[in-house]
């Protein structure tokens, strides 16, 4: 009769009290950032509007246990070339310092891992690694420090200096895709129609089409002076406005990068709307790089690797965190033609070196290492009849006087040849040959500057022919009296010291055969590694789970021809095949990396004895139950009573005051027990 006013609400676990009114109103109430599995004790109390007031009886409630993924949320090389990766909640210390959970593509490796005091950052000591590489960063097994020890699972994230994100548009095992540097978040589709392609530049692409794209939330890049922004692109752009990425609505922060009929434009509300001078439909067919870089007050913009414009553009775009959409706007329109890949947003200045690198490229590298030059050894092999001498050479710089790539013996011996340049140009010298004249081999070094190259002489049937990377490029008869007996020989100089080749030597082999034509060509394709095909390699599971001396599939999959290898980390697993053996109680990792050693992917293994199981001594039954208290209108309360124990759902306050009194009904679960029969 003195109207209700407010419920006050008290929660209780040890030294912590949690306190929330609510008015009188109100028929429920949520209490928020309660520590998980902590026991509290609850009380709502009714006050009226004299003050009078009216406590429940007491219950008590458990919060659940936090089973949320610990988040990757960035990664990022240090100035002194660690790698800095950071989650969104405090790990387990003794996890994220076990190297044993951390690979590297491309042969990188994890050396040290140290926790900061933060317990979010890790700070991971690499070795192996060219600070100008993209590399991707796999993770697997890190736990949190939460009750459940919540585990990471397999994560891939991408680490280039100063990306501050990247969007490669392919998904895990469970079907979701996630940007990678510095902002780390999930890339959701636009209305829930994106298309995707296969056929991208790298795996997966995104296939725009009307109002067919993607977006990632929490943006700060601003493209500010000093930046970068590169995308692939494939196809044209069609009549009318096309976006091929866009941040925020179309206010102060905002930017985009569109096209009028191809013509290529870039909008800001802070700047304004910038003709860039290019059209890019005139660009090259295929996957290409489209880039802009902002620097000295102009925007340029590279298409292929090649500069094609270059405009004013000043002013400061705010910074805001808004959402960016790719190949459509924010809400989901204006869709490019095209298709889109590889999206990259930097801190810094893409050089024109970075940029040039061909579109398409399935130029073959080189795989070879080392170098032999100015080592000592000893031979009898003179480059006989029927006889084979191959290197593989990488000259540095051009040298205008003599540098030596092979010599036996001294100058005056009759075991002495020698093969060497002069300004560039290849000859042969033994005095035992070619009546003691040196000859040339119509072959000039200087052309093979910078790059590792195959030198292959062939002595047979009364002719020396030379051939360079597997082609013929001299063919001549020539005389021979070099003697066949051992004497020490040299790459890259004199016997004697002196005439140094200006660069490295290694590879060498000396063949008591004369090899083929075909059979050279064979040799310099061995080394060769073409660019991988479209493909990737994953695992079935992140966790696969046994008893010792059991044994399982790995559960790799690899697709397209990418090859795979497999390795372990750890004793307590070992791998024959494709096949997982647990070996003892423990944990190993299991790592896949494909031939290239570009792409990567991992899996635990926990090994342990599986317990026994006890038939429970309780039925656990679960039902609902209320409590109720009437008013008690002196404004005093009764003295609290334990309730039963269980779930609160939530709390639910439900007032009368229609019969002049106050009824407090929580509404909690309870878990009872039964004594078993």
């Amino acid at each position: 009769d003195k109207g209700l006013f407010v419920y006050d609400i008290e929660a209780v676990s040890g030294d912590m009290i949690i306190e929330n009114t609510v008015h009188g109103t109100k028929t429920g109430v949520t209490l928020k950032d309660l520590p998980e599995a902590s026991d509290f004790y609850l009380t709502v109390t009714a006050v009226d509007n004299n003050g009078n007031r009216s406590a429940s009886e007491r219950v008590t409630f458990k919060t659940s246990t936090d089973t949320t993924k610990p988040t990757l949320e960035s990664a990022d090389f240090t100035e002194d070339g660690k790698i800095k990766i950071v989650f969104d909640t405090f790990m387990d210390k003794e996890r994220a310092e076990d190297t044993s959970h951390y690979m590297l593509n491309y042969g990188g490796e994890v050396t040290a891992a140290s926790l900061a005091d933060d317990r979010r950052t890790v700070f991971l000591d690499v070795k192996n690694t060219d600070e100008n590489k993209v590399y991707v960063l796999g993770v697997i097994g890190l736990t949190d420090t939460k009750f459940n020890k919540n585990d990471t699972g397999y994560v891939a994230v991408t680490v280039e200096r100063d990306l501050y994100m990247s969007v490669d548009f392919e998904t895990d095992e469970n079907g979701a895709s996630y940007t990678s540097g510095k902002h780390v978040a999930t890339v959701k589709e636009i209305n829930g129609t994106a298309k995707f392609t296969r056929d991208g530049a790298q795996g997966s692409a995104l296939s725009v089409s009307g109002t067919s794209g993607v977006i990632v939330g929490g943006v700060g890049f601003s493209f500010p002076e000093n930046s970068s922004v590169s995308l692939w692109i494939k196809g044209k752009a069609t009549e009318g406005f096309n976006i091929l990425l866009a941040k925020g609505p179309k206010e102060s922060g905002h930017f985009e990068f569109y096209t009028r009929s191809g013509a290529l434009w870039c909008y800001a509300p802070d700047i304004g709307d910038i003709d860039l001078k290019y059209n890019i439909n005139n660009g090259p067919d295929g996957w290409r790089r489209l880039a802009f870089v902002r620097q000295d007050g102009k925007l340029t913009v590279y298409d292929g690797g090649t500069q094609v414009s270059s405009v004013p553009f000043r002013g400061v775009i705010a910074e805001k965190d808004y959402d960016m959409s790719f190949g459509v706007l924010n809400e989901g329109s204006l869709g490019f033609g095209g298709s889109i890949d590889s999206v990259r947003l930097y801190q810094r200045i893409l050089s024109p070196e970075e940029l040039s690198e061909p579109s398409d490229n399935n130029a073959p590298t080189l795989k070879t290492e080392g170098n032999v030059i100015g080592k000592k050894t000893k031979t009898a092999f003179s480059l006989a009849e029927n006889s084979t001498m191959n290197l593989w050479f990488r000259q540095d710089s051009e040298k205008k006087d003599y540098a030596v790539l092979f010599a036996k013996s001294n100058k005056n011996s009759d075991r002495h040849f020698e093969i060497y340049t002069n300004d560039g140009a290849l000859y042969f010298f033994a005095p035992g040959a070619n009546n003691g004249a040196a000859f040339p081999m119509k072959a000039d070094l200087n052309r093979y500057i910078g790059s590792w190259h195959m030198l292959t002489l062939v002595h047979n049937e009364g002719k020396l022919t030379v051939y360079i990377d597997g082609g013929q490029v001299f063919d001549s008869t020539v005389s021979w009296a070099v003697a066949d007996e051992e004497d020490y020989s040299f790459f890259g100089r004199l016997v004697e010291g002196g005439l140094d080749f200006p660069g490295s030597i290694t590879e060498t082999a000396f063949e008591e055969k004369a090899l083929s034509q075909k059979e050279i060509e064979a040799l310099y394709r061995s080394k060769l590694v073409y660019p991988e095909k479209q493909g990737g390699i994953g695992f079935e599971a992140d966790l696969i789970e046994l008893e010792p001396n059991e044994s399982a599939p790995s559960g790799v999959k690899v697709t397209g021809d990418v090859g795979c290898t497999l390795t372990v980390k750890g004793d307590a697993a070992a791998i024959d095949g494709l096949t997982v053996n647990a070996k003892k109680e423990g944990e190993a990792v299991i790592c896949a990396s494909s031939d290239s050693g570009k792409y990567i992917a991992m899996t635990l293994v926990r090994v342990a004895e599986k317990a026994e199981e006890t038939e429970p001594l309780t039925d656990e039954v679960t039902e609902p139950v209320t409590t109720e208290k009437e008013e008690d209108t002196t404004g005093k309360t009764e003295e609290k009573t334990d309730g039963k124990n269980g779930w609160v759902i939530p709390v639910v306050i439900i007032a009368s005051v229609a019969v002049a009194a106050v009824i407090a009904v929580a509404a909690v679960m309870i878990t009872k027990k039964k004594a078993k029969k």
